[in-house]
């Protein structure tokens, strides 16, 4: 999800129920479908409330009892160790940027090694993400 955010990016994932180790071409077509509903419905959200993706009547509630909005805007993201608003389960912090960009400079690096990408020419992220080599 290029160009979201972190926050908005952990927010989608957790509103369709998808881990964030899946790729793309892992997902089913129920899966793709909560996933394409998330990502329209959250940024609009985020943007037609500066910033809260939380449940609207959880947050709406919070904020009427004094929650700060730190505390209410979000249902999982910047909330480690807190329970998770849906489950309960306490959320866990996971690296899942840094994760991934280690792997992606890992793939690239091989496949630039192999002969696959050339350095500059763009074709790598397409590979990355479908596991198809780039078309020449």
């Amino acid at each position: 999800m290029a160009g979201l955010g972190n926050y908005l990016s952990s927010e989608i994932l957790h509103m369709a129920r998808l881990a964030h180790t899946l790729r793309p071409g892992d997902l089913d077509d129920a899966q793709r479908a909560a996933l394409a509903n998330a990502i329209h419905a959250l940024p609009r959200q985020s943007y037609r409330t500066r910033g809260v993706t939380n449940d609207l009547a959880a947050a709406r509630a919070d904020r009427a009892a004094g929650v700060p909005f730190a505390e209410y805007r979000f249902r999982v993201y910047d909330r480690a160790g807190l329970p998770c608003r849906t489950c309960g389960t306490p959320v866990a912090r996971l690296d899942a940027i840094r994760d991934s960009v280690e792997e992606y400079d890992g793939r690239l690096a091989r496949l630039v090694r192999e002969g696959v990408v050339r350095p500059g020419r763009g074709a790598s992220i397409p590979y990355l993400l479908s596991g198809e080599p780039p078309r020449a």
